[in-house]
């Protein structure tokens, strides 16, 4: 039993408006993954567990509600929250951190990040995922004849049932390469974790195969970087942004023995309004120094950034549903990033989102700009598709593009 001088403190948890019976509620879940647990409470519910900051005792988160609702709340009833909210490992408690320690271990023993979002996401089952795919390269546009030797690669990271097209387009202009068996694969780190960027060395299971990771490169890096690229390595346990890369290049390259590097970019967010640009962070240009060391004269290597663009509408903490207003203007925003892109001027791609105070969301910021910065050589992106997905109450909308890098 919580007693009543604890001082509960909720963990960072996601928070997004729901209807349950036709009544207005609010769920929330675990952005890190480590509880899978969604609750869906009322807006009431959700006063007290902002209470829940660590520095109130459960006498003081009574003493809040009075004045609040006034009226007594049962000490009794804070104490069942508290603990509901303990038992799925929301809070920062004990039976928390005890959870994480048993995740990270059995993880960190096991050398495959498994496939974690297969039949989810995508499709489970080999052959049906390989029919998927297949049916999605086949649809796509004929890749340029005029598109020179990829040495980059710009993907979605959104699920392949909403994204399947932008994959498609992606990938089926990767399909030609001869040369590629490494892959740097720069994914968006949706957890934020505290390290700007985190390696992991262990293989990506799909359902068409292991994908391994290039450990000697990864050495490379570290031996420049320390380990501290590995300290936040449980990030990769339940991120999908690398994981929907590995599927398609475990599909497009059934028989070559490929390897990947593994790369989770964490969030610009803190950089946004700061006045400078990325790169002026030591820990961002380090990176992309011993990121450019590692693959110098590589010609085996290719980059890829797993990467989605704006994130509108009330899941994501907008006060109304997206019009078709709101989607045009947000395309020609994203146009406008990708033309910088194109131009591998990732000064010029943070700044747009910079003045705009990043109304868009654009998650992918950091992989995109870690990808622009180490891209190797005087190559030139064209872009492939484009999209917008918008689930049918216009709650969630998410944009994203594919894009290929070519050498002259």
């Amino acid at each position: 039993m919580i007693p009543d001088e604890a001082r509960p403190r909720l963990r960072p948890v996601e928070a997004f408006p729901v209807e349950a019976e036709g009544r207005k509620a609010v769920a929330i879940r675990d952005p890190s993954g480590i509880t899978d647990s969604v609750l869906v409470v009322s807006p009431e519910t959700i006063f007290v567990l902002s209470c829940f900051d660590g520095r109130n005792t459960l006498r003081d988160v009574q003493a809040a509600c009075a004045r609040k609702f006034g009226e007594i709340v049962p000490l009794d009833q804070i104490r069942a929250l508290a603990e509901a909210i303990d038992t799925a490992l929301m809070l920062d408690s004990e039976t928390f951190r005890a959870k994480v320690a048993e995740i990270e271990s059995a993880f960190r023993a096991s050398p495959v990040r498994p496939a974690v979002h297969a039949g989810g996401a995508y499709e489970g089952d080999p052959d049906l995922l390989r029919e998927g795919l297949a049916r999605l390269l086949s649809a796509a546009p004929a890749r340029p004849r005029a598109m020179g030797k990829i040495v980059g690669l710009i993907a979605p990271h959104i699920d392949l049932h909403r994204g399947g097209e932008g994959y498609g387009a992606a990938y089926a202009a990767l399909a030609g390469d001869r040369d590629a068996t490494t892959f740097v694969v720069l994914g968006t780190a949706h957890q934020a974790p505290p390290e700007m960027y985190v390696a992991t060395r262990k293989a990506y299971a799909t359902p068409l195969g292991d994908v391994p990771a290039a450990t000697d490169l990864l050495d490379a890096i570290a031996a420049i970087l320390g380990d501290r690229i590995y300290r936040e390595e449980l990030v990769h346990r339940k991120e999908h942004s690398i994981e929907f890369q590995a599927v398609w290049l475990r599909h497009l390259f059934p028989d070559r023995p490929i390897r990947i590097v593994p790369i989770l970019c964490s969030s610009f967010h803190e950089l946004i309004a700061s006045g400078e640009e990325p790169i002026a962070d030591a820990r961002i240009s380090e990176f992309v120094a011993a990121l450019r060391e590692a693959i110098r004269g590589r010609q085996d290597v290719m980059l890829i950034a797993g990467a989605d663009l704006a994130h509108l509408g009330t899941r994501f903490g907008d006060p109304r549903a997206v019009s078709e207003a709101d989607a045009a203007s947000c395309e020609l925003a994203d146009r406008a990033a990708l033309d910088a892109v194109a131009r591998r001027d990732a000064g010029a791609f943070f700044r747009g989102i910079d003045d705009e105070g990043d109304r868009r969301r654009v998650c992918g910021i950091s992989a995109i700009y870690t990808f622009l910065e180490a891209l190797p050589g005087p190559a030139r992106g064209t872009l492939l598709h484009y999209g917008q997905a918008l689930d049918e109450e216009a709650t969630t909308f998410v944009s994203f593009a594919s894009m290929a890098f070519t050498a002259p």
